[in-house]
């Protein structure tokens, strides 16, 4: 048997205190002690949270990245982006500190990312970030984790490789990207596209400046479109089934997986496409 002792948790306002390292340390060496005795105890992994603001300057859009861990983003009071960082390392306290989150400002934007001077380092970073009224998301993305927006604004890509993608109540065209994830979208201005491998859509379409992708290769998806939309619509799976509900949709072709059809004047064409699953066409 190998009990795990609870992660150790500090404060990223001040700088490490040696005492408190060298209690860790010698923790580790009874941890060894003990393993001698057939039972191992961890302090990994080390955690730190932290209150951080970043000021926009004259930038009047945003982007926040990380490559591992989740990113929250939220309506916000004030001039800067404020929130909580959270870091999480299995490479030892010391690359806690060696990991750090800057936000930088370069033609017109600010973006808030982890910076690596170590790429090795096993260190998760969360971001969890008010976003004020007078700047535009225009990207929010993780390499490992989930992405979430509620209430922010502006013309943005939400994506992640390994995680699901949750907007909501977003003030302006989305386009949301996974590859292992689901993908969600409603109460927003409109859509530029859903687009995920592995995993259900389920999107909002309130309006269309474009043609519209909305497709997954593994998983069901499903669209919700506004009574005035103009679109030539197509829905299509290999492998499921193709339905059409509650919807002014002038049919043009109709079968178990493929349906075909217009809403107005067709003026943007609107696609619905599974690979292996079900995909719908609702009214909003």
């Amino acid at each position: 048997m190998s009990p795990s002792a609870p992660s150790s948790e500090r404060s990223a306002v001040s700088s490490p205190d040696p005492s408190r390292r060298r209690v860790l340390r010698a923790g580790a060496a009874l941890a060894g002690a003990v393993g001698l005795a057939g039972c191992v105890l961890s302090t990994e992994p080390y955690t730190e949270s932290a209150e951080r603001s970043f000021d926009p300057g004259d930038a009047d859009e945003l982007a926040v990245r990380t490559d591992s861990g989740d990113v929250t983003l939220s309506a916000g009071d004030g001039d800067a982006v404020t929130g909580t960082v959270r870091k999480a390392s299995r490479s030892g306290e010391d690359a806690l500190d060696e990991v750090t989150v800057e936000g930088s400002v370069e033609d017109g934007r600010l973006t808030v990312a982890p910076q690596r001077p170590d790429s090795n380092a096993n260190v998760t970073v969360t971001l969890d970030l008010a976003v004020p009224e007078g700047l535009s998301v225009a990207e929010a993305s993780s390499g490992n984790g989930d992405v979430e927006a509620d209430g922010v604004a502006g013309d943005g890509t939400y994506s992640s490789t390994n995680g699901d993608v949750d907007v909501t109540g977003v003030d302006g065209f989305v386009t949301v990207e996974s590859t292992n994830g689901d993908l969600a979208a409603s109460d927003v201005g409109g859509l530029d596209g859903a687009d995920t491998t592995n995993g259900d859509v389920t999107v909002d379409v309130s309006a269309m400046r474009g043609d519209v992708t909305c497709r997954s290769r593994n998983g069901d998806v499903t669209a919700a479109v506004a009574d005035d939309l103009s679109a030539a619509v197509t829905l299509a799976t290999d492998n499921g089934d193709a339905t059409v509900e509650s919807v002014q949709l002038t049919v043009e072709s109709s079968g178990e997986r493929r349906v075909e059809g217009t809403m107005g004047a067709g003026e943007h064409a609107l696609e619905l496409r599974s690979t292996n699953g079900d995909v719908t066409l609702l009214g909003l």
